[in-house]
């Protein structure tokens, strides 16, 4: 108790000496000021930090997303996946043979993107309750592939370096005369699929979709199928391709994540039942 009263007087004789002394109140305030100043950078980053960790969609598809790093030297991530899907046979890509297998999901995605995070209700919904008994998303006993599998590819990352160029249109996409996958994005393009047949898209559009002039439509997802099971699967595997998503209800968002996740669920099995135009024959 002593102790603690000694302690208040010693802070109390600081406290009077401060009032009595004109000189050190403005110092004080200038260098509260200045403590504030220098301080700002680092509330605003922890602010974006906490509001980064907290966005339930990013972190998902933080769980799955390819590395651009090595992308000048051809060694990323994201390369080296499209290497695999362009010759699943070779040896180099055996890595992503392994980890991938023959059927996944590719989510092409930006940050901040309120499309981005409706796709994401379905995904996770659907991974949640993959292959569990008594679902409706019970894969069959004889299915070749029985794992549900997604590469996340993030279209708006920067280069840290030099002209700062996005990743996407400088290594992957490009224009006609750089892009390093011109056959597989021809294959997307051109590519004719219970999705595009039901919404009577023609050619123009998926072109303007994946169009060569940095306009990649986020968010994209594609499902790569090098199973056989497929009858008009590309030769890369590409099958299907979706954007933003709906339930067959027409629902959106998070109230409609088990809607979002049966049109992936039939995306997967190739059952052309995804299109919001889709009738029952």
């Amino acid at each position: 108790m002593v102790v603690l009263k000694a302690i208040g007087r010693f802070f109390a004789r600081i406290g009077r000496w401060i009032r009595d002394t004109a000189w050190v109140q403005p110092l004080l305030i200038v260098g509260a000021i200045f403590g504030l100043i220098f301080s700002i950078p680092y509330i605003v980053n922890g602010i974006k930090s906490a509001s980064k960790e907290g966005d339930p969609a990013d972190k998902y598809y933080s769980k799955t997303k390819l590395s651009w790093t090595g992308a000048d030297k051809k060694t990323s991530e994201v390369q080296k996946l499209f290497s695999y899907i362009e010759d699943p046979d070779n040896p180099e890509n055996a890595t992503m043979k392994q980890k991938y297998g023959e059927k996944f999901f590719i989510a092409f995605v930006i940050e901040d993107c309120p499309d981005c995070e409706n796709n994401y209700y379905g995904l996770e919904t659907l991974q949640k309750n993959w292959n569990k008994k008594n679902t409706e998303f019970q894969v069959p006993e004889n299915s070749i592939v029985k794992d549900f599998k997604l590469a996340t590819i993030y279209v708006d990352s920067k280069e840290k370096s030099g002209d700062k160029d996005l990743y996407f249109s400088k290594y992957i996409s490009g224009n006609k005369s750089t892009c390093e996958y011109n056959e597989f994005f021809q294959d997307a393009s051109t590519l004719h699929n219970p999705y595009r047949d039901n919404i009577g898209a023609d050619e123009n559009y998926y072109d303007s979709v994946f169009s060569y002039e940095n306009t990649f439509t986020t968010p994209t997802l594609m499902l790569i199928d090098m199973t056989g099971e497929c009858s008009y699967a590309q030769n890369s595997g590409l099958s299907e391709i979706l954007f933003k998503i709906e339930g067959r209800e027409g629902g959106t968002g998070k109230t409609a994540k088990y809607d979002l996740a049966r049109t992936l669920w039939d995306c997967w099995n190739h059952e052309g039942k995804f299109s919001k135009s889709y009738v029952a024959k």
